[in-house]
């Protein structure tokens, strides 16, 4: 016989990261695990060289998303200015990679 299946997609919102107060970069991610999401994404982007400088974040949700207000030295958010992502997504929100 035919049986009824029913399929579950993962829900994903944009998150937008905020270093030391200035916007780095808008993701599409699910919203679990935030903290990992974020301590990731510092590493591979370089926001961060090692775990111990991940001083701290608090998130915000509103309507459009996520905002993710990540805490690291001082002199590692010098090091980014200038460096936030400017590319517009080409797939999936159309916000992927824009700063904020």
């Amino acid at each position: 016989g035919v049986e009824n299946a029913r399929e579950e997609l993962a829900d994903e919102v944009p998150v937008a990261f905020v270093v030391n107060g200035e916007p780095f970069a808008v993701m599409l991610a699910t919203p679990l695990d935030i903290e990992d999401f974020a301590l990731g994404f510092c590493l591979t982007e370089g926001v961060i060289a090692a775990p111990a400088e991940f001083q701290g974040m608090e998130v915000e949700q509103d309507a459009r998303g996520l905002s993710v207000y990540v805490s690291v030295p001082r002199g590692r958010s010098a090091a980014l200015a200038g460096r936030g992502k400017a590319l517009a997504g080409r797939t999936g929100c159309g916000l992927c990679g824009e700063t904020m």
